[in-house]
Formats: C-alpha cells, structure tokens, sequence
C-alpha cells in the first residue's frame, strides 16, 4: 500500500491549513473534554480531597508531555527539510532515531518523575 503524500505546497492555502489544523483541534477538544470527566469523576466519586491532590500533581504531568513535545517538534523540522529535500533515506533514519529519542526520554522522565514526585510535592507544602 502507497502512502498518501501531501504537497502543502499546492493548491489554496485556507483549505490545507483547515485540512492540516483541523484534526489537530479536534484532537485538542477531546483532550480537553477528557479532562473534565477526569475532573467530575474524580470529585464526585472520590470528593474534594482527592480533586485537590489531582490538581496539585496535574501540572507535573503536563510538565513533562510539554518535553517530550518540545523534542517532537524539533525532530519534525529535521524531517521536514529531509522530506522536501526529497532524501527519503534520511528521512526514514530520522524518524527511526525521532522513534528511539522518544523511547529514551520517555523512560528517563518516568524514571526520574518516580523519584522527584514525592520530593516536588513536599516543596510545594501539599499535604
């Protein structure tokens, strides 16, 4: 089966970004909404207490998705200067290393948030 490539380079540049950004926003509407029914479930079922803890700890957890995106984003320039320089080769070594990266920091910042949690948490004087 072929890949479907593309060219944002072609054609109406309203259509391509609605067509490129759209999914993108809806993705971001369903985060969101999973966020609230984490938030309703939490404090109906479990009360005020366990909502607060979650909040507390929230932002750690958005702290380190921010950093696995921030490397995400970077390896995606790199594909894209592979990928319209036509260098299919080292497009495909990049995104195996982009691939092994994310694999690597994932571990590193699971690891590492395991151990700086409780540490963070008792700066921030959260009971």
């Amino acid at each position: 089966m072929a890949a479907r490539v593309q060219n944002m380079t072609e054609g109406k540049p309203l259509r391509l970004i609605l067509a490129f950004s759209l999914p993108l926003m809806i993705g971001n509407v369903f985060q969101q909404l999973y966020t609230v029914v984490d938030t309703m479930v939490v404090g109906q079922a479990l009360g005020v207490g366990a909502l607060a803890a979650l909040g507390a700890a929230d932002w750690l957890n958005w702290m380190i998705l921010g950093t696995i995106q921030g490397f995400t984003q970077g390896f995606s320039i790199k594909m894209s200067h592979e990928f319209g320089a036509g260098d299919y080769r080292r497009l495909r070594k990049t995104v195996a290393n982009s691939i092994l990266l994310a694999i690597l920091t994932s571990l590193v910042l699971l690891v590492a948030s395991e151990f700086l949690a409780r540490p963070v948490l008792e700066l921030l004087q959260t009971p």
